[in-house]
Parts: structure tokens; sequence; C-alpha cells
């Protein structure tokens, strides 16, 4: 029905009106350009991600939805461009031909080399409805950001839109609760065993098991979850190479380890290429560690002949590095 309206249109009126429609994006969303004819009856839509990134694969997708004439040729001469490049139709005389209320195409693209921004444009010709007809072009039109690869703020190799605990490096991202956060920064104690489970996923315990070793004793009390026939002293986080990286960072150079560096370290103990004496060697060695600790360590030898007690150093090395106290006053 409407493509006998549409070629009645053609004899009487060689024109076509043009109407185009933009898309609104919300940052860390996908945008929805949407075209509809005068009579509200067709609507053509066209969706994409308001940003995308280089080397990841994502979908245009292009729809047309019609209530009144759910099974009929709504319209044609259709096409979808990105950046004036066609990627769908375009190849003569297309119809837009509808199966139980909606026609649509999915495309996917993937973007390589510099990242530039680009244009995604569907056009059309809406052919009307009844003799006469009505709103015989269109367009709908909206913009994609391209960057490059995105944030993976913890290094872990799962970008940060996908991550479950992006803060914290976990590339199996285990999810026991299924709630979305990972294990590894979850606060919950799913198994209720005492241990949250981020403490379990740091410790090696199941968070989805309240008792590892089937002793009868809940993890977060047993002196060694692992093993029902051994005691010992309850896990604590120095027992794993992550925190015990932390508090080196916090011993040794008096500040948290970024995350570049606890990914580095951590992946170093982890394979066996460094010992825990040794990383504690190489931030003794470090240029960080001596311009913090050596000259106040100095003083001590210098002004009281002896090793410098902890409580001692630490104070004065944060006098001295927040810029509160002189080598010459702490000397004084």
């Amino acid at each position: 029905m409407k493509r006998f309206a549409f070629m009645l249109f053609l004899l009487a009126i060689p024109v076509c009106l043009p109407g185009r429609a933009a898309a609104v994006c919300a940052e860390g969303s996908n945008w929805k350009a949407t075209w509809n004819d005068s009579l509200s009856q067709t609507t053509y839509t066209l969706e994409a991600p308001c940003k995308a990134y280089i080397g990841i694969p994502f979908n245009v997708t292009a729809t047309v939805t019609d209530a009144t004439y759910p099974n009929s040729d709504v319209g044609g001469i259709w096409k979808i461009a990105d950046n004036g490049a066609t990627i769908a139709g375009g190849t003569g005389f297309n119809w837009i031909t509808l199966a139980a209320g909606q026609w649509q195409r999915v495309i996917t693209q993937t973007y390589s080399g510099a990242p530039i921004d680009h244009t995604i444009e569907f056009t059309f010709t809406d052919f009307g409805e009844g003799p006469g007809g009505h709103s015989f072009a269109g367009s709908t039109i909206g913009a994609i950001t391209v960057d490059p690869l995105p944030p993976d703020a913890d290094g872990d190799g799962i970008f940060d839109f996908d991550d479950n605990c992006p803060l914290t490096a976990n590339n199996n991202q285990a999810d026991v609760d299924a709630d979305g956060t990972g294990d590894a920064c979850d606060e919950g104690d799913t198994d209720g065993d005492g241990l949250t489970d981020r403490q379990e996923w740091v410790f090696g315990t199941d968070p989805g098991v309240a008792d590892q070793d089937l002793d009868a004793q809940d993890d977060g009390t047993d002196s060694n979850p692992f093993d029902s026939g051994v005691t010992g002293a309850i896990p604590t986080p120095l027992n794993v190479d992550v925190e015990f990286v932390r508090q080196v960072y916090r011993d040794f150079l008096n500040r948290e380890a970024d995350q570049g560096g606890l990914n580095y370290w951590v992946g170093e103990l982890a394979v066996g290429r460094m010992t825990r004496a040794a990383m504690v060697e190489q931030y003794l060695l470090s240029a960080e560690f001596g311009e913090k600790f050596t000259p106040v360590a100095r003083l001590y030898f210098a002004c009281f002949n002896r090793i410098p007690d902890y409580s001692g150093l630490m104070y004065w090395v944060n006098e001295y590095t927040a810029g509160n106290q002189t080598l010459f006053n702490i000397a004084g």
C-alpha cells in the first residue's frame, strides 16, 4: 500500500523535501536519533555509542517501525554512512520492507589508525501514506567521539568500563555473589564466615564457602582455613603478595603504592622473578628512598652515633618531606 502511494507521488511532484534529526548523547551511553513521518506512523531511528575506541568493535543500529503498515514497503533508497563512506545500503533503489512491524540493520564497526571523531548518518526516503503522500524524505544523524584504547586504571587488562573492580587488578573478574562488584573489592561477606569477599580474595580462600577445610570452623576464626589438621596464625594480609607490596611502600617510601608499581611488583613476585628480600633490597637502593630517608638517617649517625629508631625516623622523615623542618633544624 505504501509502495503504491509512493509511485503516485513521484508522478505528481518530482521533488523531495529534506528533513534531519540529530542525536543527543550523554557521556558513557549510546545516542539515538529519531525521525517520524508527519502522521507519526513510521519511525526511523539510528543508534550508536557516544564514544568508541581504537580496535574495539561497536554496533551501529538502524531501525524502522510502523504499527499501521506492519508488513509493507514503508520506505527505500536508504543507506548508512560513516564520515561519508557507505557502510550499509546505498545500492540502487532498495526497499525498507517491514516484517511484523519492524525492519533493522546492525553494522559492526571497528576503527583503526589515529583517533578522529566520526559522523554516522542514516538517510532514506519515507513513502508516506495514501493518495498524495507526505514527508517523502528524511535522515537521522549522530556523532561518535573516538579515543585511543579506553582507560585501564588498575592495569589488569580489563578496560574500566567492563571492570567490576576498576581500581584493583583482578583479571579473572570473579564475582561470587554476582552483584556486579568483583570479589577483589567487595566488602560484603557472601558466605557469612566473618571475612569480607575482598579479604577472602586477598587470602586465597573461597568467598562462597564459609569453611574452606571442612573442619567445622568458619574461615574468619580458623587458625588455618586451608588445612583442618594444621594450626597456626590466623591469616593476615602480609601472607599475600599484594598486601606485602603495599606495606613495603608504606615502610620504605612513606606513601601508598601507585597502581602501576603495585601491579609490577606483585607480578614479579607471583612469577618468581623476584623474592621478597630482593624486592626490599631494591627499595633500599632506590632514589626515592635515598631522597627521603638517607639524609635523616645520616643525621642520627652524625649526632647520636646510632641507628635511628623506627618511630623517630618516621617522625622526622614526615617532617622533612612535608617541608615542616629542614635538615639543619632537625640536627639542632
